[in-house]
C-alpha cells in the first residue's frame, strides 16, 4: 500500500469537549500510530474576540488551543481545524446574538416537511453572515499554522428556505450559483490566510454542476460509511453511484477518503479502495462521544494507522495490541478484535424505543446478540493480560460497549417475544433483569466519567441517565398493556428521513396513534423490516389511516393491530390520497409494497414546497380469522 500525502484521524470536539491532557494523550497516540494530521472537528469550541458567547468550560481560551498546537508540533503531528461554514452550525445560533443568522425561523417548514425545525444552517444573505464568519475563521486560522483549513459544507440541507434566500435565489440554478460563490468566498478568504481548504463533498450529490467548477487546490473528502467499500455511494439521495476518485481526478482535485466507526472491514476496505484508486489522501472520522468515550475506538484507530502506512495486516494487529495493552496474549487480541469488528458508530444509547421496537423482517439476528456476551467473557477471562495504563483504559471501555450491547439486544430479544407470543412473566422479567443491569452499567459509566473525562463539565453520561431510563420505562408499560400495532417497511435504503402517522376511526372520530414517527431499520442492511408502536385509545377501530410526508418516499408493505385481545388486519381500500403507487398490495400480507409519495428524494429537495404534502391510505380494518 502506498503512503497517502495526507493521513488524518479525526476528534470530535464539537459533540464534547475533551480535557488539554487527553487531547495531548491523543496526539501522542495518532502519531505512535503512523498518523500525519489531527482534524479537530471544532464548530465553535474555541473562544474568541469575535465570539465571546460560549462559555470557559464549554471552550477552549486561544492560549490554550495554542498551548496544544505547540504539543503537536513536538510530535510531528499537523493540526487541522475544522470550522462548519455552513450547516452544523447549531452550536453559533443557538447563542441568541447569533440566532439573526439562522436559515429557519420558528414557523419555518423545513425541506424534511417538519415545522420548528432545528436552527442549524446560517443564512447566507443575511448581511451579518458573511462578517461574522470570516472574523471567526480569521481568528481560528491564526492560531493553527497548518496549511490546512476544512470548511466542514456537509449536510446543510435546510438552505435557501428563508425570505431573504428566497429572494436571493429563486431558481434551482441560483442556488446553485450561490453555493459555488459561498465555496470560492470561503476559499478565497483561506488563500489569503495561507490556507488550503478542505471541505466534505456529499453535497455535490445534490447540486451538481458546482463541483466542475470549484478552485482546484481545494481538497475534497469524500466519506464512505458502509460495511465493505468498492464504490462511491451517495448518501441519502437514492444513493447514486459515481467514480468519485476519477472525477476529482480528471477535474484537477485531491480526494481524501474517509471513514468511521462503523466496523472495522469500513476502515479496512476504505484503506484499499483509496490506495487501489491512487487517493491522494486518508481521513479516520469519529463523532459524536458525549455519550461514550473514545477508548472503544483505539484499536480500530491505532490499526487503521498502521494499515495506512503498508504495514501487513497480522502485524498491524500485533502492533496494535502491543503498544494499546501491552500483550498480544492470542484469547485478549481474538476478544478485541471481534469486539471492534462490529463497529461503535452511534453505540451509545442503543437500548432506545426506535431501536427496541424495531427488527429485521427475517427476524432477529440472536447468534449475533449472544455473541456479545462470549466476547465479553472472553475479555473478562483475559483481563489480567492487560498490563499498561492506557490498555487498562480501553480494554474497560470495551467491556462496558460490549456489555452494553448485550443488555440493549436482551431488551430487544425480550420485547419482541412479548410482541410475538403474549406478555409472560418470564419474558418480562427477563427484560426487567436486563434494564436494572443496564442502569447499573450506566452508573459505573458515569463513575468513569472522572477518570477519562477529569475536569470536563457537566458529565454528559448522567444527564442522559433519567432519560434513557424514562424510555425504557414508557417501553415497559406499554408491554403490559398489550396494545399495538406493527408496521412491515419495504426501503431501498437506510437512509430514511420522512416520516409516517397512524390514525384511527372510532365512533366516527379520527384518533392520532402515531405522529411523525421516522421509522428507520436498525441497520444499513435491513431494509425490510417491522417496527411496533404501542397504542392507547379506547373503542373498537373502524379504520385506519397510514400517512407518509416528508423528503422521499417510503413503502409499507403490511399493518396490523393487536388490541384488547383482538387481532385487527386491512379489509378493502377505503380512499387513497396524494402520490400512492399500488395501494392494494396493502391489503395481503407478505413484503410486496405500497410506496407514498415519489420514488424520486432528489425532486422533493429541488422543490422544498413538496415535502409538506401528505400521502395517505384509508384502509377498512376486520378481525382476522387466525
Amino acid at each position: 500500500m502506498s503512503v497517502f500525502n495526507y493521513n488524518g484521524v479525526q476528534l470530535d470536539l464539537a459533540r464534547q469537549k475533551e480535557s488539554i491532557p487527553y487531547i495531548k494523550e491523543f496526539i501522542t497516540f495518532a502519531a505512535d500510530a503512523g498518523y500525519n494530521s489531527i482534524l479537530l472537528y471544532l464548530e465553535d469550541r474555541i473562544r474568541t474576540a469575535s465570539y465571546p458567547y460560549i462559555s470557559e468550560s464549554e471552550s477552549y481560551s486561544v492560549e490554550e488551543m495554542k498551548e496544544i498546537v505547540r504539543f503537536a508540533e513536538e510530535k510531528k503531528i499537523d493540526l487541522v481545524p475544522c470550522v462548519a461554514t455552513l450547516g452544523h452550525a447549531e452550536r453559533f445560533l443557538a447563542h441568541k446574538e447569533l440566532q439573526h443568522l439562522s436559515e429557519v425561523s420558528d414557523d419555518t417548514i423545513d425541506r424534511f416537511g417538519r415545522s420548528n425545525p432545528r436552527k442549524d444552517v446560517f443564512c447566507v444573505s443575511h448581511p451579518g453572515f458573511y462578517t461574522f464568519i470570516e472574523n471567526y475563521i480569521s481568528e481560528v486560522a491564526e492560531i493553527f499554522p497548518s496549511q490546512f483549513f476544512h470548511a466542514g459544507l456537509d449536510e446543510f440541507f435546510n438552505f435557501n428556505l428563508c425570505p431573504l434566500c428566497r429572494e436571493l435565489m429563486p431558481t434551482r440554478q441560483d442556488e446553485e450559483e450561490v453555493f459555488l460563490r459561498h465555496i470560492i468566498r470561503m476559499e478565497r478568504l483561506l488563500s489569503k490566510l495561507g490556507k488550503r481548504m478542505m471541505i466534505w463533498s456529499d453535497m455535490f450529490e445534490f447540486y451538481t454542476t458546482v463541483l466542475p467548477r470549484i478552485p482546484r487546490n481545494i481538497v475534497v473528502m469524500d466519506w464512505q460509511y458502509q460495511d465493505d467499500v468498492r464504490k462511491y455511494l451517495g448518501h441519502l439521495f437514492e444513493i447514486g453511484v459515481e467514480n468519485r476518485i476519477a472525477q476529482n481526478d480528471s477535474l484537477g482535485l485531491d480526494t481524501v477518503m474517509a471513514c468511521a466507526e462503523c466496523g472495522l472491514n469500513n476502515a479496512v476496505s476504505t484503506l484499499k479502495y483509496a490506495d487501489r484508486k491512487n487517493a491522494w489522501g486518508f481521513l479516520y472520522t469519529s463523532w459524536e462521544k458525549s455519550h461514550s468515550y473514545f477508548y472503544r475506538s483505539y484499536p480500530m484507530i491505532f490499526f487503521s494507522g498502521q494499515l495506512s502506512q503498508g504495514i501487513s495486516a497480522h502485524d498491524a494487529w500485533k502492533n496494535t495490541m502491543n503498544y494499546i495493552f501491552g500483550s498480544d496474549d492470542p484469547m485478549l487480541s481474538y476478544a478485541v478484535h471481534l469486539a471492534v469488528s462490529d463497529g461503535n458508530i452511534r453505540n451509545h444509547r442503543p437500548a432506545s424505543e426506535s431501536n427496541a421496537l424495531t427488527r429485521p423482517f427475517m427476524g432477529l439476528p440472536v447468534d449475533r446478540y449472544t455473541q456479545s456476551a462470549d466476547i465479553l467473557g472472553m475479555l473478562q477471562e483475559s483481563g489480567d493480560k492487560v498490563v499498561s495504563v492506557l490498555g487498562k483504559k480501553v480494554w474497560k471501555d470495551i467491556c462496558n460497549n460490549m456489555e452494553e450491547k448485550f443488555l440493549a439486544n436482551e431488551l430487544k430479544s425480550s420485547f419482541w417475544d412479548i410482541l410475538d407470543y403474549g406478555y409472560r412473566d418470564d419474558y418480562y422479567n427477563r427484560a426487567l433483569m436486563a434494564a436494572a443491569d443496564l442502569e447499573k452499567l450506566i452508573d459505573s459509566e458515569i463513575a468513569d466519567w472522572d477518570v477519562f473525562r477529569a475536569g470536563i463539565e457537566p458529565n454528559n453520561i448522567a444527564g442522559g441517565k433519567d432519560q434513557l431510563l424514562a424510555g425504557l420505562q414508557k417501553l415497559f408499560n406499554g408491554l403490559t398493556g398489550d396494545n399495538f400495532m406493527k408496521i412491515r417497511f419495504c426501503m431501498p435504503d437506510q437512509y430514511v428521513v420522512n416520516s409516517f402517522d397512524v390514525e384511527f376511526l372510532v365512533d366516527g372520530k379520527w384518533i392520532t396513534a402515531a405522529s411523525k414517527n421516522p421509522a428507520k431499520s436498525d441497520g444499513l442492511s435491513d431494509t425490510l423490516f417491522e417496527r411496533a408502536v404501542f397504542v392507547d385509545f379506547a373503542g373498537v377501530p373502524e379504520a385506519v389511516r397510514l400517512s407518509v410526508s416528508g423528503m422521499g418516499g417510503r413503502g409499507i408493505s403490511y399493518f396490523e393491530l393487536y388490541k384488547d385481545g383482538k387481532h385487527f388486519v386491512p379489509e378493502a381500500i377505503q380512499e387513497v390520497s396524494g402520490i400512492v403507487e399500488h395501494p392494494e398490495y396493502l391489503l395481503s400480507d407478505d413484503v410486496k409494497f405500497t410506496w407514498f409519495n415519489t420514488q424520486c428524494t432528489r425532486y422533493n429537495y429541488n422543490n422544498p414546497v413538496t415535502s409538506r404534502a401528505t400521502h395517505s391510505v384509508t384502509l377498512k380494518l376486520k378481525e382476522a380469522e387466525f
